[in-house]
């Protein structure tokens, strides 16, 4: 998740105490590392020194050694200082200082704990085996900069905490995975000094919803209100509120996108101009327009404006776009009298060619020019995801955008937030 405000963050509405006895200081998180997407090899260097086990042996690994760990013929080895180890179908590598890491596939960053390595579908699967408080650091300034306010830092190491505590499940062989679909892990970078304060300033505090783990949800951005997750998962949670957030709103770096529609001869990309067209088919066929929407013309737009919200008071996120418009549209000149017969035609010489036609062309008509209608017209057009699509306001993820129209001198500006 892609942070661009400075909270978003609607954990600050939970009751908040600390879990000493939920989880114990020692309890280890068991992190699938699927972001990395490896296959049949990892490179590791260690910082620290590690005790390599594997069915019944132990290798002692010393601090600064270089090791590569592959995947061949359904087994998997271990190579390092032109020594190699057959390690057969699992193996650990165990840390002997508490503070011990390792770099993993050239990464920046140090990865603390213990690193299990077992075949799944024919892949190496490594788990890396880490402390909470340790594993929130390799989330928490990913999650969010690590320049952000200190106090959002904590509310994101607070959410951060309690998703990591809630999903301690040990009903398989790894609780979390190292991506969006739980939570980023980067691993542990001391440059990251203000996210490992508000980690360390928080420390075993969780989010609670009376006696049980919260839901803490958050997001980069919320267009300027916040969302109920019943709107979005059909699943209720009174400890949540839609609320303005005029930070998000105002803040530059957050995720807008605009379409313009001028007032007079607007000038629209085809796909919106279908739509519009669309929208007035029923009018044209009623005035004897021909209905192919390269002869409808948009000519006016005199008004444009939003309705039927989707969810209950006060959300912003709204349904409909009302456009008031004026079109004209193109009629067929029918002939009337003899026909005129035609010249027969001179036979051209026969050439073969290769080249295939593209597109089938249209039947011929002969058209009148542009005529207009004679009145005003109302046409509403469903925000999603019809309107959305057919004017380019679709952010990332695919949801229910906040849509605001602004009136400007010569044009509607239609934001999606």
């Amino acid at each position: 998740m892609k942070k661009h405000i400075l909270f978003a963050l609607v954990i600050i509405l939970l009751t908040i105490t600390i879990i000493s006895n939920v989880y114990a200081e020692d309890d280890i998180i068991r992190l699938n590392l699927s972001r990395l997407t490896i296959s049949d090899k990892i490179y590791l260097k260690l910082n620290n020194d590690y005790l390599l086990t594997y069915g019944e042996s132990n290798i002692l690994l010393k601090s600064g050694s270089d090791i590569s760990i592959r995947l061949l013929d359904k087994k998997i080895y271990l190579y390092t200082n032109s020594v190699h180890v057959d390690l057969g179908y699992n193996a650990k590598l165990q840390s002997i200082d508490s503070n011990s890491g390792f770099y993993i596939n050239n990464s920046k960053n140090i990865y603390n704990g213990d690193l299990y390595i077992e075949i799944v579908e024919n892949k190496l699967f490594p788990i890396l085996y880490i402390e909470i408080e340790e594993y929130l650091k390799g989330v928490v300034p990913y999650e969010m900069s690590d320049s952000f306010p200190i106090e959002a830092l904590k509310a994101q190491a607070i959410a951060a905490r309690t998703y990591a505590v809630k999903h301690l499940k040990f009903q398989k062989n790894y609780d979390l995975v190292d991506t969006t679909n739980d939570q980023v892990y980067k691993g542990f970078n001391p440059k990251n000094i203000n996210a490992l304060r508000a980690i360390e300033e928080t420390k075993g505090i969780c989010g609670f919803d009376g006696n049980s783990l919260a839901t803490c949800y958050y997001s980069g951005s919320n267009g300027g209100q916040t969302e109920l997750p019943e709107n979005r998962w059909e699943t209720a949670l009174n400890i949540y509120k839609m609320t303005d957030d005029v930070y998000d709103y105002n803040n530059p770096k957050s995720m807008v996108k605009r379409f313009a529609i001028k007032k007079i001869n607007p000038s629209l990309k085809k796909s919106a101009h279908n739509l519009l067209a669309n929208a007035v088919i029923e009018y044209a066929q009623l005035s004897g327009f021909d209905t192919d929407y390269d002869n409808i013309r948009i000519d006016k737009i005199n008004s444009l404006s939003l309705s039927s919200p989707l969810y209950s008071p006060p959300s912003k996120v709204m349904g409909k776009i009302n456009i008031n418009l004026n079109f004209s549209g193109k009629k067929e000149i029918q002939y009337i009298g003899e026909a005129t017969p035609s010249p027969i035609p001179t036979p051209t010489p026969f050439i073969y060619t290769f080249i295939k036609p593209d597109y089938t062309p249209k039947p011929y008509k002969n058209l009148s020019e542009f005529i207009h209608y004679p009145h005003a017209v109302d046409i509403e057009l469903n925000v999603f995801n019809e309107a959305k699509n057919a004017f380019g306001l679709s952010l990332r993820g695919g949801g229910k955008e906040i849509i605001n129209v602004i009136d400007s001198n010569d044009a509607y500006i239609i934001e999606s937030r």
